[in-house]
Protein backbone atom coordinates (compact mmCIF):
# COMPACT_ATOMS: atom_id res chain seq x y z
CA UNK A 1 0.00 0.00 0.00
CA UNK A 2 2.67 2.76 0.83
CA UNK A 3 4.22 1.82 -2.62
CA UNK A 4 1.26 2.21 -4.30
CA UNK A 5 0.07 5.64 -1.96
CA UNK A 6 3.40 7.08 -3.40
CA UNK A 7 2.83 6.61 -6.97
CA UNK A 8 -0.57 8.05 -6.40
CA UNK A 9 0.79 10.90 -4.38
CA UNK A 10 4.35 11.87 -6.51
CA UNK A 11 4.90 11.46 -10.60
CA UNK A 12 6.94 8.36 -10.83
CA UNK A 13 10.09 8.21 -13.60
CA UNK A 14 9.30 4.90 -14.68
CA UNK A 15 5.82 3.72 -16.36
CA UNK A 16 5.85 0.20 -15.42
CA UNK A 17 7.96 -1.26 -12.67
CA UNK A 18 7.71 -4.73 -10.80
CA UNK A 19 6.53 -4.71 -7.45
CA UNK A 20 7.45 -8.03 -5.64
CA UNK A 21 9.23 -9.32 -2.64
CA UNK A 22 13.09 -9.23 -4.64
CA UNK A 23 13.78 -12.79 -3.50
CA UNK A 24 13.37 -16.26 -5.36
CA UNK A 25 10.65 -18.37 -3.92
CA UNK A 26 8.98 -21.38 -5.54
CA UNK A 27 5.31 -21.13 -6.39
CA UNK A 28 5.05 -24.95 -4.06
CA UNK A 29 6.25 -22.64 -1.14
CA UNK A 30 3.74 -19.73 -1.82
CA UNK A 31 0.86 -21.98 -2.43
CA UNK A 32 1.95 -23.70 1.29
CA UNK A 33 1.88 -20.02 2.52
CA UNK A 34 -1.76 -19.60 1.51
CA UNK A 35 -2.70 -22.85 2.61
CA UNK A 36 -1.46 -21.95 6.08
CA UNK A 37 -3.06 -18.41 6.09
CA UNK A 38 -6.37 -20.01 4.67
CA UNK A 39 -6.75 -23.12 7.13
CA UNK A 40 -7.37 -24.76 3.81
CA UNK A 41 -8.59 -28.51 4.01
CA UNK A 42 -7.44 -29.41 0.39
CA UNK A 43 -3.78 -31.31 -0.57
CA UNK A 44 -1.58 -28.99 -3.14
CA UNK A 45 -1.31 -30.88 -5.81
CA UNK A 46 1.48 -30.37 -8.60
CA UNK A 47 -0.08 -30.61 -12.12
CA UNK A 48 3.00 -30.47 -14.34
CA UNK A 49 6.26 -31.56 -12.68
CA UNK A 50 8.56 -28.84 -13.11
CA UNK A 51 6.18 -26.21 -14.27
CA UNK A 52 6.84 -23.05 -12.52
CA UNK A 53 9.70 -23.24 -10.59
CA UNK A 54 9.67 -20.11 -9.14
CA UNK A 55 8.18 -16.58 -8.88
CA UNK A 56 10.51 -14.17 -8.93
CA UNK A 57 10.90 -10.34 -10.13
CA UNK A 58 13.47 -7.48 -10.58
CA UNK A 59 12.92 -4.92 -8.39
CA UNK A 60 16.01 -2.86 -9.03
CA UNK A 61 13.94 0.11 -11.13
CA UNK A 62 11.23 0.08 -7.94
CA UNK A 63 14.00 0.64 -5.80
CA UNK A 64 16.00 3.67 -7.47
CA UNK A 65 12.22 5.21 -7.81
CA UNK A 66 10.80 4.30 -3.97
CA UNK A 67 13.18 3.71 -1.19
CA UNK A 68 10.63 0.50 0.61
CA UNK A 69 12.16 -2.28 3.18
CA UNK A 70 9.95 -5.43 1.44
CA UNK A 71 7.42 -6.90 3.79
CA UNK A 72 8.17 -10.41 4.55
CA UNK A 73 6.08 -12.43 1.69
CA UNK A 74 4.10 -15.12 4.43
CA UNK A 75 3.08 -11.41 6.30
CA UNK A 76 1.82 -9.51 2.67
CA UNK A 77 -0.03 -12.71 2.01
CA UNK A 78 -1.33 -12.84 5.47
CA UNK A 79 -2.24 -9.05 5.05
CA UNK A 80 -3.74 -9.23 1.74
CA UNK A 81 -5.95 -12.37 2.25
CA UNK A 82 -7.16 -10.20 5.73
CA UNK A 83 -7.82 -7.53 3.82
CA UNK A 84 -10.03 -9.60 1.45
CA UNK A 85 -12.03 -11.12 4.20
CA UNK A 86 -13.12 -7.99 6.11
CA UNK A 87 -14.36 -6.26 2.36
CA UNK A 88 -15.85 -9.40 0.86
CA UNK A 89 -19.03 -7.76 1.32
CA UNK A 90 -18.39 -4.92 -0.75
CA UNK A 91 -16.20 -7.09 -3.90
CA UNK A 92 -18.19 -7.66 -6.78
CA UNK A 93 -16.33 -10.08 -9.42
CA UNK A 94 -17.88 -7.49 -12.33
CA UNK A 95 -14.96 -5.16 -10.73
CA UNK A 96 -12.27 -7.73 -12.26
CA UNK A 97 -13.75 -8.12 -15.51
CA UNK A 98 -13.24 -5.90 -18.39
Amino acid sequence: MKIINYFITYSPKQRLLNVGYGKKVDLLTIAQMIKKITNSPYDIQIKIPGYGKEYSCDTRLLKKEFYFTPTHLYDSIEELYAWYANNKHSISMNDFID
